[in-house]
């Protein structure tokens, strides 16, 4: 066999691989973040938003599973916008539920690696009126 058709040949059965793996592994590149804090939110119909501890998550179905999961009531001024959630946590002001075991939560749309930062503020559950 000719050396460009016997490395066409390997390079296409790798990419096989590759796609059987995606197919076996429905967290679709955020595999990365299982076992880590993430803040999560959810689409225009459900409109919340989540920290806790990635277990699962069906980015084609838009289905997560977090440990530890928390929700924002509301994010103060100060926390200075839902990007830095994920950044600083939430801040004097917030109001931040207790974690439940675990939760599942449908319609999301938006998936941040947490900061040890963020995850400090998140943990404090924050009920500032």
């Amino acid at each position: 066999m000719e050396k460009t058709k016997l490395l066409e040949l390997i390079m296409h059965l790798l990419d096989d691989d590759k796609e059987s793996e995606n197919d076996q592994n429905p967290s679709n590149g955020y595999s990365d973040y299982t076992g880590k804090y993430v803040v999560v939110s959810t689409d225009e119909t459900k409109r919340g938003v989540f920290f806790g501890k990635l277990k699962y998550f069906d980015r084609e179905n838009q289905v997560i599973v977090l440990n530890e999961c928390q929700m924002a009531v509301r994010w103060s001024t100060t926390t200075k916008g839902f990007n830095n959630l994920a950044v600083q946590g939430p801040q004097s002001g917030s109001r931040i539920t207790k974690p439940v075991l675990e939760q599942e939560l449908n319609g999301v749309s938006c998936v941040m690696l947490a900061t040890q930062e963020a995850t400090k503020e998140w943990k404090k559950e924050k009920w500032d009126s």
